[in-house]
């Protein structure tokens, strides 16, 4: 054993769980919020492999702020594998002191029948559980987690009175939601979840009833987008690579055309699912239905996507908010939901475009900001939002951002593709990788649909078989290879200075 990693974890396992206790309303002090790791070796030792501390020594019991006989224990089992007579003796001593409500916190899960006594003791005791691994980070505070606020019985009251709604019609958000975990929802609480940078991108979601985890089965891929073009050519190649062992999710916001692309794929590893990547509750449905199945999530390729016809008649407030909602804010949501499910080794491939080049925004300032290390995902939502409000005034934003909303929008994912990079860098599941790719001039209806008027065979548009190389190379880099990661990945697999360029030469390609 590594006394030093271990008392390090430690450490950090229980400071999240003093946070924890804190967010749910219970008296946890300042001090043992920002207890140091220095600290924690004085008060618990930093000699693991003597039991200087041994887990059981790390027990806490908190009071809550409104209703201090509401107690609450949090144990540290010393068992690797926690079974029915671990439990039995919690149960026990929670009995002597009147308290119904604990938190196990285990090293490497419980055995069926502990799992089935937790069951069983409900709703008299409730006993919940969190593995070590999963309290490593505080899952509210990472970048890609949306901010999760629970409503009081008051708010609750007034939201429902406001919209004149009932409970039932609430959107769902699952018990076993690692948030919902966290916040320790009970059934009937309402949480908000601001996805993006303003009220109206906000949900809110019931809290509705317990899931038990099931035992991990395949490895799990993701292509969003995937009823045809590279998104599809994406799903087939994956599924044929990967084989056993791995199920392909084809996604589309179009159910009819995503069964028919499954059903002529004729692949026994892919299955298809609806998925509206602009919708919150559709997101959230699929990721609850992988948290559900499958519990994880190992390859993610957000490939959902859309431009505009040069014939548009819509205008530039319009393109822009649609292009941004979809390209920008459908990446990073779906990225944002499915982060707590992701694997050690996950890959996360974002799909750009030559367009999505730093190079093609104006504005030397604002080029500056977006290519900063210490751009945040909140502060490039919003300027992504900036861009769209600007738009009302043409006039404003040609010399600040240039005119064309599809390029801004994949010059947001590129940043963004950037800035999760730095947040899987931090990360305690180790190898993560994610890059933004550019597929090449693919002959695809969204191809098609963004050239229209002009003579596509001048460009030599390529097959969605070979649009897909650079997408699905990103996806299958080898795991500990440490790169490419952040990076922006041409056509043919080599990579692009996002930053100061120069763009392989090529076309140029018509804006919308």
């Amino acid at each position: 054993m590594d006394d030093e990693a271990e008392v390090y974890k430690l450490w950090r396992v229980r400071k999240t769980v003093m946070q924890l206790c804190h967010d749910r309303g219970y008296l946890v002090t300042q001090a043992e919020l920002d207890q140091t790791l220095e600290n924690f070796k004085e008060m618990f030792g930093d000699k693991p492999s003597e039991r200087r501390p041994a887990r059981s020594d790390l027990i806490l019991l908190v009071a809550h702020n409104d209703d201090p006989t509401d107690q609450m224990f949090v144990f540290f089992p010393d068992d690797v594998k926690i079974g029915i007579k671990v439990i039995k003796t919690y149960c026990q001593r929670m009995q002597e002191e009147n308290i119904t409500r604990a938190i196990i916190v285990v090293q490497q899960g419980m055995t069926p029948s502990a799992k089935q006594s937790l069951i069983d003791m409900a709703p008299k005791y409730i006993l919940e559980q969190f593995l070590e691994s999963e309290l490593l980070i505080n899952i509210t505070e990472h970048e890609l987690v949306p901010e999760h606020y629970v409503l009081t019985a008051d708010e609750k009251s007034e939201l429902l009175t406001r919209y004149k709604l009932k409970e039932n019609q609430l959107m769902r958000i699952q018990a076993g939601d690692p948030v919902a975990r966290y916040f320790g929802l009970r059934r009937g609480q309402v949480v908000k979840i601001a996805y993006g940078v303003t009220d109206s991108s906000a949900g809110f979601f019931l809290s509705a009833g317990l899931f038990v985890a099931h035992p991990m089965l395949p490895r799990i891929a993701v292509v969003t987008g995937a009823n045809r073009g590279i998104g599809l050519k994406t799903v087939e190649a994956l599924s044929r690579i990967k084989g056993d062992g791995w199920l392909v999710y084809l996604t589309s916001r179009n159910e009819e055309s995503g069964q028919r692309a499954l059903e002529n794929l004729r692949l026994k590893n892919c299955r298809f699912y609806r998925l509206d990547v602009t919708d919150s509750q559709s997101i959230f449905d699929f990721a609850d239905h992988l948290r559900k199945e499958y519990g994880g999530v190992d390859i993610l390729v957000n490939n959902a996507g859309m431009a505009f016809s040069p014939k548009s008649t819509l205008s530039l407030a319009q393109r822009a908010q649609q292009a941004v909602a979809t390209n920008y804010f459908g990446t990073m949501n779906v990225t944002a939901a499915l982060f707590p499910l992701l694997r050690p080794h996950s890959r996360v491939v974002n799909m750009s475009s030559s367009a999505g080049h730093l190079q093609r925004i104006p504005s030397m300032e604002l080029k500056q900001k977006l290519a900063s290390d210490s751009l945040t995902v909140k502060e490039l939502s919003s300027l992504m939002q900036e861009f769209v409000d600007a738009c009302q005034n043409p006039e404003s934003v040609r010399d600040v951002w240039g005119e064309f909303p599809y390029v801004v929008s994949k010059v947001g994912v590129a940043a963004l593709s950037r800035i999760q990079q730095r947040v899987f860098d931090k990360d305690p599941r180790p190898d993560m990788i994610v890059n933004h790719v550019h597929p090449g001039y693919v002959d695809t209806q969204l191809f098609r649909l963004y050239h229209e008027g002009t003579d596509i065979s001048a460009r030599r548009p390529r097959p969605p078989e070979e649009g897909c190389k650079s997408c699905v190379f990103a996806a299958t880099i080898p795991e500990n290879a440490g790169s490419p990661k952040g990076e922006f990945i041409w056509s043919d697999c080599s990579l692009v200075d996002w930053v100061k360029g120069p763009l392989p030469t090529q076309p140029k390609p018509k804006e919308s």
